[in-house]
């Protein structure tokens, strides 16, 4: 992954604005555990581009990060964005299923 990580920073210093390196970044970057990296990776791409697929590829970042408010809000945004998005209603759903087990574990 460090290999395709440099080959990526590469092109991405030729053009900073190549959505697909940096979307791909994100994701080598959270591969490799790298979650600030692969965030700062993935904003970048959603700046961009803003996209259904970006603010889900944004979101399954902060939910590695425990960052499970912002998670949803950026799956909620994509859903504004493309409202037939399998990935944000799958990972909605899958958030609130895991907010109801924890609200009953705190009973």
């Amino acid at each position: 992954l460090k290999k395709t990580a440099e080959i990526l920073l590469g092109i991405l210093s030729k053009d900073s604005t190549h959505i697909g390196a940096h979307s791909l970044l994100s994701a080598t970057f959270l591969g490799m555990g790298d979650l600030e990296q692969a965030e700062k990776a993935a904003v970048r791409a959603l700046e961009i581009y803003p996209s259904a697929l970006a603010h889900c590829n944004l979101a399954t970042i902060l939910l590695a990060a425990n960052q499970h408010i912002s998670a949803q809000e950026h799956f909620t945004a994509a859903l504004t964005l493309d409202a037939k998005s399998f990935l944000a209603l799958r990972n909605l759903a899958s958030l609130s299923h895991r907010s109801g087990e924890l609200d009953k574990s705190e009973e």
